[in-house]
């Protein structure tokens, strides 16, 4: 809201209007040409509205979001599949998920904290029509999402996200996870215990992500007992008794006959 945005609100180090991030920090967009990736088209979509949180902060407003390789694509994606569309049709046809992007923005992977996943629908001037005015998205972090899901539940649980060249896994320790690192590190001997899910789709119709589970030692460990080896053990000594009891009853019956 207002309050939140203060005087501070989409101004950066380049100055006060719409801005994309360069090599060498913020820049004032005039043209929409994008950078960080080829594009065919020359537009500016600042972000005009934002829910705060650590990584998504005030002077993010106005920011070109065509200008990020993890946005940019997906909304050429939509220019061009809206064309062939209208109000009725295009927001199943033509709304999609961003690949991955990584938290705080800028950051590699070894750097990031965290990783997000955006998705943008197309925004239509009035009903019936088909001219395409803006876009509305959203986003959600992994470590958030899945939290959700996994926060009591046993120790030791691998989580492998995949999502084109990106691959991170994650483990389940306490109350929440952990991300382990940019890379498959679950333990391959589990390979036949794994459950894979699928979520969204890419224009092709190919999976967007992939979200495999695995369990580990430490999973395994928690459910381990030592109960079958001890009555297993009793069993055989209860046997013994008994057979050592008969054999001494047979004994004294033979006994106390002869005499």
């Amino acid at each position: 809201n207002e309050p939140a945005i203060g005087p501070s609100g989409g101004i950066t180090s380049a100055g006060k209007g719409i801005f994309a991030l360069g090599p060498r920090g913020p820049y004032i967009d005039e043209t929409g040409e994008a950078l960080a990736y080829s594009s065919p088209n020359k537009i500016l979509t600042p972000l005009m509205q934002i829910t705060f949180n650590q990584y998504f902060q005030k002077f993010m407003l106005a920011i070109n979001m065509h200008s990020f390789k993890a946005f940019g694509p997906t909304q050429d994606f939509i220019i061009e599949c809206s064309r062939h569309h209208n109000y009725s049709t295009v927001y199943d046809a033509c709304g999609s998920v961003v690949d991955i992007d990584l938290l705080p923005f800028g950051s590699t992977l070894t750097s990031a904290k965290d990783v997000h996943t955006g998705f943008v629908q197309p925004i239509f001037r009035n009903e019936n029509s088909s001219e395409l005015v803006g876009f509305m998205g959203g986003g959600f972090n992994w470590l958030d999402l899945l939290l959700t899901i996994f926060r009591y539940n046993q120790d030791g649980i691998d989580v492998v996200v995949k999502n084109g060249d990106i691959t991170f896994t994650m483990v389940t320790e306490g109350d929440g996870l952990l991300l382990k690192g940019f890379e498959d590190s679950h333990d391959t001997k589990y390979d036949n215990k794994v459950r894979t899910v699928t979520f969204f789709e890419r224009a092709d119709g190919s999976p967007a992500y992939t979200v495999s589970i695995y369990p580990t030692d430490h999973f395994y460990d928690a459910y381990e007992t030592d109960f079958p080896a001890y009555a297993t053990a009793a069993c055989v000594i209860v046997l013994v008794l008994c057979a050592s009891t008969f054999l001494l009853y047979d004994y004294y019956m033979r006994k106390a006959t002869a005499a």
